[in-house]
């Protein structure tokens, strides 16, 4: 075995099938003049593929008669099938490498570098034009922090180059899909392939398993990586450090029945400036409002829920003299400094559910949280999210489906024309692309608006496109 390991190995680069040797007289006079050169077969070239095979003849005497070798993709090896009159000697023993094909490798590899130039060119164009239009505020911070400007560049990117991937995902696997494919055809090597008995479905199959992983990816990255960074998310280049004012916009808290709103909050300290809780109307004996100079919210720790922590209380005058409030079912849902000790006497707690940037930053909340958490915010009794969260939730279900039918949908317009020009290619990508995010887009906002449920918004892009990109399929089984 450590012979045939050591044989001789050559490279084929040219095509599909090739007759054996031409003359028995050279024949015989190879085979005499070097008898302890045996290992030296006659193999012809093949046209036009490219680092195809490698193929290792251990000990071949030389080869009698005319014929034809190709070779197929068996179940674990590459296969070479003989047709004609050829005759070995019984020692003969011909070598495939098995496993992962070559021209598996080759075409993951052109698919891999494609979509990395892809994406890296994508980022680096979004990176560049939007630190440019940012840059005097991302000075500005490096001068306040002392760290200088790259550092808060890195920390400002870094997060979303995670969502930019989520994004661009489906997009650029089909271009880096549809551009490798042209490249074969260009060079014709796809022909050569076929000629060889390989039928397109194969050849592209490598191609469709990198963008099911790709998709995979994409999922995990939404799940695991950008929630991590829901809070850099939240924030824009004009107010990266949290420090400037926002306004504020008044939203329920559905659970205790109180509209919280204020001035302006600021993210860093997770303030409410000039706090204004209107309280429910069966508390209106204490007064219909409680008015303060700020407001903190505090996560829930011990005994003591989450809410928000009112400092400096303006309005009710007598704050320390009156009790505790409870709600409808009895329970504390304002604490007063006269039943709990923790508080200042101009200091009361708001009890709620709603956090700060369910509060103050909804939209980018919702973009940048898990699945779970949009799910165990639905379950949350102070929130209440419309139908736009609930097609986020089927969304992020259907989204790996959606970047595999985007693939399906593209890919077989190369195959099927035939097609050797990459503009073209990239024309045809586009005009995919463009059709199937109109429809997807068009029928999430139909049911953001209630015009169809939640869930038939989510999944109604996969219930047009699928048959079709099943029926263009067939062109690469031919």
């Amino acid at each position: 075995m450590a012979a045939s390991r050591s044989c001789w190995r050559q490279v084929i680069q040219q095509g599909a099938a090739f007759p054996a040797v031409a003359s028995t007289a050279e024949r015989q006079s190879g085979h005499a003049a070097g008898s302890s050169n045996r290992r030296q077969g006659e193999i012809a070239q093949l046209a036009s593929v490219r680092q195809l095979v490698a193929v290792c003849v251990v000990d071949m005497p030389p080869i009698i008669g005319e014929g034809v070798v190709r070779f197929t993709f068996g179940k674990n090896r590459l296969r070479g099938i003989v047709s004609g009159d050829f005759r070995f000697d019984p020692v003969t023993s011909v070598e495939m490498i098995p496993a992962v094909y070559i021209i598996d490798r080759y075409l993951l590899l052109q698919f891999v570098k494609s979509f990395l130039i892809f994406f890296v060119s994508f980022t680096g164009l979004y990176v560049v034009i939007d630190s440019f239009n940012n840059l005097d505020e991302f000075l500005r911070y490096g001068e306040e922090t002392g760290r200088g400007a790259f550092p808060i560049l890195i920390d400002y990117y870094t997060p979303r180059i995670f969502t930019f991937f989520n994004m661009t995902g489906g997009i650029l696997t089909l271009i880096a899909a549809m551009f490798t494919v042209t490249w074969l055809q260009r060079h014709n090597e796809m022909t050569a392939l076929m000629a060889a008995g390989i039928t397109k479905e194969r050849i592209v199959r490598p191609v469709i398993i990198a963008v099911a992983v790709i998709a995979v990816l994409g999922a995990l990255n939404r799940e695991f990586v950008v929630p991590e960074y829901s809070d850099a998310l939240s924030r824009n280049a004009q107010d990266w450090l949290g420090q400037s004012a926002k306004q504020m916009q008044p939203k329920y808290d559905n659970l205790t029945d109180v509209l919280i709103s204020g001035n302006h909050t600021f993210a860093n300290e997770m303030r409410i400036e000039g706090p204004k809780f209107r309280l429910p109307r069966s508390q209106a004996g204490m007064g219909a409002k409680l008015n303060a100079e700020n407001a903190f919210f505090k996560p829930a720790e011990g005994d003591r829920p989450s809410g928000y922590l009112l400092d400096n209380v303006t309005e009710p005058e007598n704050l320390a003299e009156i009790p505790s409030l409870l709600d409808r079912e009895d329970r504390v849902f304002v604490m007063m400094p006269k039943d709990n000790a923790w508080l200042a006497p101009n200091q009361c707690f708001v009890v709620s559910e709603l956090t700060f940037e369910q509060l103050t930053a909804s939209r980018e909340w919702r973009n940048s949280a898990s699945t779970w958490a949009l799910v165990s915010a639905l379950r949350n009794r102070s929130l209440d999210f419309g139908a736009d969260v609930r097609v986020e939730i089927h969304s992020r279900l259907t989204q790996p489906f959606l970047d595999m039918t985007l693939l399906l949908l593209g890919l077989p317009l190369v195959l099927k024309n035939d097609n050797r020009n990459v503009f073209v290619a990239i024309g045809l990508c586009g005009a995919v692309v463009v059709l199937f995010f109109a429809v997807t887009m068009a029928s999430r906002g139909m049911g953001a608006n209630y015009m169809i449920s939640p869930a038939l918004a989510a999944w109604f892009p996969l219930m047009v496109f699928v048959p079709f990109a099943t029926y263009m399929s067939e062109a690469m089984r031919a």
